[in-house]
C-alpha cells in the first residue's frame, strides 16, 4: 500500500466547511474514477510537539506504485484544473506533501 499524505491549512477568508466539502467531493471523484483504494481527510486537533503542522491531513491510499502513477497521470491530464480539485487548491495554504508505504509491503531482510 502506497499513501500520498497531504497536510494543509485553510487560506484566510475561506471557511473550513468549504474546504472539507471540496475535499470530500474530490475524494468521491477519485473513487468514482477508481483512482484510489481509499482516502480519508481529518482535522489535526493536537499538534503535540509540532506546532508548525498544518491544520488538515488528507491520506490517499493506493494498492501499489502502478495505481499511484496512473492516478497522478489521470489527475494531471483531466482533473487538476477542474472542479473540485482546482477550487480546493485555491482554498488551501501551507500545502505539504509526503509519500509513505505500508511496512508490510517492505522486503524482509
Amino acid at each position: 500500500m502506497k499513501t500520498y499524505n497531504v497536510f494543509y491549512s485553510v487560506k484566510q477568508g475561506v471557511s473550513s466547511e468549504l474546504v472539507s466539502k471540496l475535499t470530500d467531493e474530490f475524494i468521491a471523484q477519485l473513487r468514482t474514477h477508481e483512482l484510489v483504494e481509499s482516502a480519508a481527510s481529518s482535522r489535526i486537533v493536537n499538534k503535540g510537539n509540532f506546532p508548525e503542522m498544518p491544520d488538515f491531513h488528507l491520506a490517499v491510499n493506493f494498492k501499489d506504485q502502478a495505481q499511484m502513477d496512473a492516478s497522478f497521470h489521470t489527475i494531471r491530464l483531466s482533473l487538476m484544473t477542474t472542479y473540485p480539485h482546482a477550487d480546493l487548491m485555491r482554498s488551501v495554504a501551507d500545502f505539504k506533501v509526503t509519500f509513505s508505504e505500508s511496512l508490510s509491503d517492505l522486503p524482509v531482510a
